[in-house]
């Protein structure tokens, strides 16, 4: 390395070089951190042994969004103007509009896969040379001084061991530069974790990067901490705090030791997403709302640790969506396909919009159900099932076997059953048997085990027991009752 390079530079290492290689190894599980305490010296990573601050740094455009209007391309946009629907780059103002290339200097290139600047050709890359820099196949922008924009993919400037630096990480050279002690690693997720000797230093980064419109990126901080062995610990505060951002949006920078007041007792609302659960498709669509409203109430959310909102996501998964899929199977899909980004609250930026989305999922869920429901009842399905019943309830049959004779999906057909009948499939099923048991036991001389298999139980002890606990009497007493004697058979 040049040594009329600043002292901060020299101990700042790049990702493919021995500190990004020495952070990443100790944020290992199985990593000891003490047998690296040499290496760390070497590296001039000593200060870990002291106290340091852990932040994570996060690109807004790294998460998945679901329904923004206002997202910004993949791609980059250069000069702080919005890309819209085009996958390239557009810089000094030119608008791109749906073209896949580049715009420089006011130039259009309309539907070109490629640009012109400088005298440079990109070629067939869906991306931007501008001032001689060639982007090759990436997806990304350059602009004038060959700087890749945001976190979105593509080339940037080697270093000297051949790898590449991200624009994030030159931007964060240019900012701390004048800074000593902190180091950076980019991570396999794009995130990149930043460790510094003084928390102010990571406090006056966010506020550099806070007014960089294009960068536009979160940054979390860990509370302070005492040496390598509790590099993991910083790392998973860091992460957690990263999840805050849905309910902050309007901040660059969070810290762990802000957050410490929240509540971690907080009861989800399970009895409310049960009932919700339970409205799908009864046609109370204002009703299923304000119980939506009640379980992702923002005012308690956000005085409860984030914990409780990923349960209720959890939750309205298994309770809601996922139930649907179990009762109504393939013809669900589309629908949950359609939303999928619901089923996950770190899919969403704000939480406005993991709210808009769970509720428009609902709606689609609802008239679905509705239809479905409708649909089968028109058919008389169930009056079907209920014929079949009445004719084999002797046999060995079930609930799979009923709702494969008149092809409905099986949790449905539960469901579908009671409300056509009154009562559950087994309650109806066992009513049948025990009326047919009782005939016999009235009109009949055959031995007690001879009735309970020609009602269609199992055995007679399953039998005698069932018929005390619904008629309060043996089968025996009972046929004393009725034939008016006291003879027991």
């Amino acid at each position: 390395m040049d040594e009329k390079e600043p002292a901060a530079a020299r101990t700042t290492l790049w990702p493919g070089e021995t500190s990004s290689q020495l952070v990443q190894e100790l944020l290992r599980e199985d990593t000891d951190p003490r047998r690296l305490q040499n290496q760390l010296e070497q590296a001039n990573l000593g200060w870990l042994s002291g106290e340091y601050t852990l932040g994570i740094i996060r690109g807004m455009g790294s998460v998945n969004r679901a329904s923004h209007s206002s997202t910004i391309s993949a791609a980059g946009a250069a000069a702080g103007v919005r890309l819209g629907s085009s996958q390239g780059a557009f810089t000094a103002g030119a608008e791109l509009d749906r073209s896949q290339g580049a715009v420089t200097a006011g130039m259009k290139l309309g539907r070109s896969q490629g640009v012109v600047s400088a005298g440079v050709e990109l070629g067939r890359s869906q991306g931007e040379v501008t001032a001689g820099v060639e982007l090759g196949r990436c997806q990304g922008a350059v602009n004038d001084v060959g700087e890749k924009l945001g976190l979105s993919q593509g080339a940037g400037r080697p270093n000297e061991e051949g790898g590449e630096f991200s624009a994030m990480q030159r931007r964060l050279k240019q900012l701390l530069e004048s800074e000593s002690d902190w180091v950076l690693h980019e991570g396999r997720d794009g995130n990149i974790v930043l460790l510094a000797r003084e928390e102010v230093q990571l406090r006056r980064l966010a506020e550099h990067l806070e007014g960089h419109t294009l960068l536009g990126c979160r940054l979390s901080l860990s509370s302070r901490s005492q040496g390598i062995g509790q590099l993991r610990r910083a790392y998973s505060q860091a992460r957690q705090v990263q999840k805050y951002f849905l309910l902050h949006p309007g901040s660059s920078l969070l810290a762990y030791d802000s957050l410490r007041s929240l509540s971690s007792g907080c009861q989800l609302p399970i009895e409310a997403i049960r009932r919700l659960s339970n409205l799908l498709g009864t046609g109370r669509l204002a009703e299923m709302k304000r119980q939506l409203q009640y379980i992702l109430d923002i005012r308690l959310i956000s005085r409860c640790e984030i914990g409780y909102l990923e349960g209720i996501s959890r939750r309205l998964n298994e309770e809601v969506f996922d139930s649907v899929f179990r009762s109504y199977g393939e013809e669900s899909i589309d629908i949950l396909k359609l939303y999928k980004s619901a089923g996950h609250i770190e899919n969403f930026e704000r939480f406005e919009d993991y709210y808009g989305h769970v509720e428009q999922l609902l709606e689609r869920l609802d008239a679905f159900v509705s239809t479905v429901r409708g649909t089968h009842t028109e058919r008389k399905d169930l009056q079907k099932a209920v014929d079949y019943l009445q004719k084999h309830y002797a046999e060995d049959v079930n609930m799979a076997v009923v709702s494969n004779h008149i092809s409905l999906n099986y949790t449905y057909f539960s469901q579908a059953f009671k409300e056509h009948t009154g009562e559950s499939f087994s309650s109806y099923l066992r009513k049948l048997r025990l009326n047919r048991a009782k005939e016999l036991l009235a009109e009949s001389e055959l031995k007690v085990y001879e009735i309970s298999s020609q009602a269609g139980f199992d055995n007679v002890k399953h039998f005698t027991r069932v018929f005390k606990e619904t008629e309060g009497v043996t089968p025996l007493e009972y046929r004393s009752l009725k034939q008016g004697s006291g003879a027991g058979r």
